[in-house]
């Protein structure tokens, strides 16, 4: 027998019962116990990113937050980008589209949509991806550490004056995570925010190395694994991920969430679901039925409470964004986003497959 209530300050506690029988007492027996753990986001919901023509703040990013929550969505992760020149470049700054203005007008859209909000940023890096920066000597690392950290100080007191659910210190940043300068980086990150902190890892073979591991209060990860040409092969490489992600989680004693999940409506998507470049290639061809039979290979792969929750990727500020010609990543107005309101609001029932 198991069961799980809400202890007080945050606290899920689980009260199990495990029965027996005592051939020295020839009775059953009762084993009691009483484990505690951190509450759960079990968030359910999509990363929120800005469209050129759909500026966060604005009217019409509203109606696209609006349209996220209808479908069942309780939590948004908010991605405002930074950018340096190249990986070994300290020159990070904020992405000219964004600053702390607009990022707080995003806070209180989604806010007034209903939606909880984590703040998810990440880095573009021209003609890289964000897991190449490595600055190199030590006085590299140190610069690029110090104009991180800046930007990442400034976020989090603004998650802690908008009282965000989780901040997000890191994502992907490979070749960063061995460095030492993440304790400092997580310890002055805590003076200014007292809610959830994460980071969110590119492959879970990542989480161990961390170096400030046990500064975390959760690990996220990004979910881009080979699926295979066909929705059958799909079907299998999703299972077979459960069976390893759901060792890996039980293994760690950090709570686990899966930050990105997400798969192109493209030909051949299945192959390299991770080469959002390809998205650009104006010869690729849609598929949007591929991405909801895998998106909701994964959602059903995905159930159960061992995990604190799952965020697609990705979810546009414009309303109109998508659609079935469209090759990119985000459901909207594809076969997917049935699949996403049939397993957010119905809790995932076998007539959710599309």
């Amino acid at each position: 027998v198991f069961c799980k209530f809400v202890g007080g300050k945050g606290v899920t506690q689980a009260l199990g019962v495990m029965l027996g029988f005592s051939p020295r007492l020839g009775r059953l027996t009762a084993v009691v116990w009483l484990a505690v753990s951190p509450a759960a986001w079990a968030v359910r919901g999509a990363n929120f990113v800005q469209s050129p023509q759909a500026a966060w703040g604005s009217d019409v990013a509203l109606v696209s937050l609006r349209r996220l929550q209808a479908l069942g969505a309780d939590t948004v992760a908010l991605v405002p980008f930074m950018r340096q020149s190249s990986p070994a470049a300290c020159d990070l700054a904020w992405d000219q589209h964004y600053n702390l203005a607009r990022i707080e007008a995003a806070m209180r859209q989604a806010e007034n949509a209903g939606l909880r909000v984590i703040l998810k940023p990440q880095i573009l890096v021209n003609g890289h991806w964000a897991g190449d920066i490595a600055p190199g000597d030590a006085a590299g690392w140190a610069c690029w550490f110090n104009a991180y950290a800046a930007l990442i100080k400034d976020l989090a007191g603004l998650a802690e004056a908008r009282r965000a659910t989780g901040l997000v210190v890191g994502t992907e940043l490979k070749r960063t995570e061995l460095r030492p300068e993440w304790r400092t980086l997580l310890s002055d990150v805590r003076k200014r925010y007292g809610g959830t902190l994460s980071y969110v890892f590119h492959d879970r073979v990542d989480v161990m190395r961390f170096p400030a591991l046990d500064a975390l209060d959760s690990v996220g990860l990004s979910l881009y694994p080979r699926l295979g040409e066909t929705a059958a092969e799909a079907f299998r490489g999703t299972a077979w991920q459960r069976y390893g992600l759901r060792r890996w989680a039980a293994a760690l004693s950090k709570p686990v969430w899966f930050a990105e999940v997400g798969v192109p409506s493209r030909q051949g998507a299945g192959k390299t679901p991770w080469q959002w470049q390809a998205d650009a290639d104006p010869a690729a061809l849609a598929d949007p039925g591929f991405q909801a039979e895998a998106l909701a290979n994964w959602l059903a792969a995905l159930r159960g409470d061992w995990h604190q929750g799952v965020l697609i990727w990705d979810w546009q500020s414009d309303p109109n964004g998508g659609g079935v010609r469209n090759t990119d990543f985000t459901p909207q107005n594809k076969p997917a986003e049935a699949v996403l309101r049939c397993f957010w609001q119905d809790e995932g029932m076998p007539e959710c497959a599309p």
